[in-house]
């Protein structure tokens, strides 16, 4: 068995980590997000997003935002020690429900 205690704080060192990208990531996809977000419509589209307006794209962006930020605030609940706060669960649950499109 390790002599470390790497293990005992996985979750603080994982928040760690996690905060600044997040913070940067929600950044850069503000102010150059190329994606469209696509993924958080109901009813999956085709590649071809020629069909929503506009409008509806600036939604599905502001959306995402709010999702990357809900997750932000999981990670820095963490690392606040504010870990039974009900944020911290539901940004949890989203970042496993977004996880796969943390890109752009």
């Amino acid at each position: 068995m390790s002599q470390s205690n790497e293990w005992f704080d996985l979750k603080n060192d994982i928040a760690k980590f996690m905060v600044p990208r997040l913070d940067d990531y929600i950044e850069k996809f503000a102010l150059e997000g190329i994606a469209i977000p696509t993924w958080l419509l109901s009813k999956p589209i085709s590649k071809d997003v020629a069909g929503l307006s506009d409008q509806e794209i600036e939604l599905l962006r502001e959306e995402w935002l709010g999702v990357l930020k809900a997750i932000q605030l999981a990670f820095q609940n963490v690392l606040e020690g504010n870990s039974k706060s009900p944020s911290v669960q539901s940004g949890l649950d989203l970042f496993s429900k977004y996880y796969i499109h943390l890109w752009d």
